[in-house]
């Protein structure tokens, strides 16, 4: 595969990460589940966030690290106001937010709430 040297941008990332890893850019689009010549468009289009999110994780590189905002290709968590540096995954994304124990409390409750209104509205019929 040829790299340009004078690209930038998350397309020349995302060639540079195949490059580096002696990948194709049809392969990578088939282990992702993205379409054919679809990441070659995002030279000029706006690609979906949920197609980025899988290239990072493919490659396990920051979204950051993919959008030229960073060339630090880790993702390194900020600490919690409490001075922590504990952390939980968001469902269905990469990066990870911050919480304090009290906020992780009170997440976890809810969402056993959420999932108890969801089990009890899928026992009544319409």
């Amino acid at each position: 595969m040829y790299l340009k040297k004078n690209e930038d941008g998350l397309v020349y990332r995302i060639k540079k990460l195949c490059f580096e890893a002696n990948l194709s850019l049809n392969k990578l689009e088939m282990n992702t589940g993205i379409g054919k010549g679809v990441i070659s468009k995002w030279n000029t289009s706006v690609p979906a966030v949920d197609k980025v999110i899988k290239i990072a994780d493919f490659f396990n590189v920051s979204m950051d690290y993919l959008t030229c905002r960073s060339d630090d290709p880790s993702w390194k968590p900020k600490k919690a106001p409490d001075g922590s540096e504990e952390d939980i995954e968001i469902i269905g994304l990469r990066k990870k937010a911050i919480m304090t124990p009290e906020d992780r409390e009170f997440a976890q409750r809810l969402g056993k709430f959420l999932l108890s209104l969801v089990m009890e509205d899928s026992n009544t019929d319409f």
